[in-house]
């Protein structure tokens, strides 16, 4: 099974907007607009063990870089995960991060941690050229003042929590 994430060509394209990026409802489908415009995916996905490692990719980011894609999905094999869930397991046998334990806990880590830390170069490199002033734009448009409250979830998850969490 792989776990699919999005990587930085997407952020790049959505942080460089000035409003943040929203769903609009057109009928029964709905549409990205970022900076005020439909925002068309141009996708690529990369094959089972492509994402392996930097040094594979490295060679091939030029090409994705020609293919004027702004997202790349590409998979993480559980194959790289399994070891540290059982490094965890003998090492911290009682280590269970609430809420949902720590097989969840240390995937998202392995994804969001340690294999970007990998692509740190590349990503930065798409970032040369960029001037200090949108280099702080870009930042800006991470800010928390910037965050939009998704009411429906919120609503589900203050029901389901408050029952069995009463504060």
């Amino acid at each position: 099974m792989k776990i699919v994430i999005t990587f930085a060509a997407m952020l790049i394209a959505v942080a460089a907007q000035a409003a943040p990026p929203r769903l609009e409802k057109h009928g029964s489908t709905q549409q990205l607009i970022v900076d005020g415009k439909p925002f068309l995916i141009l996708g690529g996905e990369l094959g089972n063990s492509s994402a392996s490692s930097a040094e594979y990719m490295r060679p091939h980011w030029p090409r994705l870089k020609a293919m004027n894609l702004n997202t790349v999905l590409a998979p993480v094999e559980w194959d790289l995960i399994e070891p540290v869930e059982a490094l965890f397991a003998e090492e911290f046998p009682h280590f269970a991060p609430y809420p949902w334990g720590a097989p969840r806990w240390i995937a998202g880590h392995i994804r969001h941690v340690m294999l970007a830390e990998a692509m740190v170069d590349d990503f930065a490199e798409l970032f040369s050229g960029i001037s200090e002033d949108e280099a702080t734009r870009l930042a800006d448009a991470f800010r928390f003042d910037r965050c939009v409250v998704r009411e429906p979830l919120a609503r589900i998850l203050t029901t389901a929590t408050s029952s069995s969490f009463p504060v």
